[in-house]
């Protein structure tokens, strides 16, 4: 057991390399350095090597902690990691920032009765949004965007937040393809906003349904598809994507 979590903590690191090399070096606020942590882990197993297993998990304790500190501090989901373009519904009642490389097209747009749209790394890409099991490839990405006023979602006036947020999930699993294989709802939040998210499995992609609250009694809901094992860039997109929403 104690040989795992030695195991555990070396993993750990590695991560955190991998975290640095992939941020972009202009980011201020994500300082890392790891040498006290790869310090503690060195005591930890000479310790182990000299039999004093106590002395080993109360160091290895002590990097996960440090560790956990570092994550926290340079969370990729805080930074801006793509050049952006302004996303301004047609209808006139909200902007919100997407990746400038990103094709959109919106399927309707109206202040009083919403807006959906597409988002995806290319045209092509989009299409895949079409099917219930879509096909992608390593670094394809597809959204559907769609932000309604709440009570259209059957949610009445000032239910509160999390209680609309459970409604609008309620109504929507039901709707959402036979093919598609339904994870738990899980709670998440993005900076101070709470939201709610399911995962949406299949052989040749990974998705999930995420449901935010946004300003002026409106709800967003997004429909992300990846290529498998790439759906954690993906939602780290979508959640600088709604940071950036500004009711007009």
């Amino acid at each position: 057991m104690h040989r795992r979590w030695y195991a555990f903590a070396l993993i750990l690191i590695v991560l955190m390399h991998a975290t640095a090399l992939a941020q972009d070096t202009a980011a201020q606020e994500c300082d890392i350095d790891l040498s006290d942590v790869s310090a503690m882990i060195a005591d930890a197993d000479e310790a182990l090597n000299s039999g004093d297993q106590d002395a080993a998990l109360a160091t290895l304790t002590d990097a996960k902690g440090a560790l956990e500190e570092i994550l926290s501090q340079c969370s990729l989901a805080a930074e801006v990691t793509f050049e952006t373009a302004v996303y301004a519904a047609p209808g006139g009642n909200f902007s919100l920032e997407y990746p400038a490389n990103w094709t959109v097209n919106t399927a309707f747009s109206d202040a009083d009765q919403g807006t959906q749209a597409y988002f995806a790394t290319s045209a092509e890409t989009m299409r895949a949004l079409a099917t219930p099991t879509p096909a992608l490839a390593s670094g394809e990405q597809a959204v559907t965007m769609i932000v309604l006023p709440s009570a259209m979602f059957g949610v009445a006036a000032n239910t509160p937040p999390d209680e609309a947020l459970d409604q609008v999930v309620e109504t929507l699993v039901p709707q959402l393809p036979a093919e598609m294989n339904l994870g738990d709802v899980s709670e998440i939040s993005v900076g101070d906003i709470s939201a709610r998210r399911i995962a949406l499995e299949g052989e040749s992609f990974n998705g999930a349904m995420l449901v935010f609250p946004l300003a002026d009694d409106n709800l967003a809901v997004f429909f992300a598809l990846a290529a498998p094992g790439e759906l954690d860039a993906l939602e780290t997109t979508i959640a600088q994507m709604v940071t950036s929403f500004e009711a007009s």
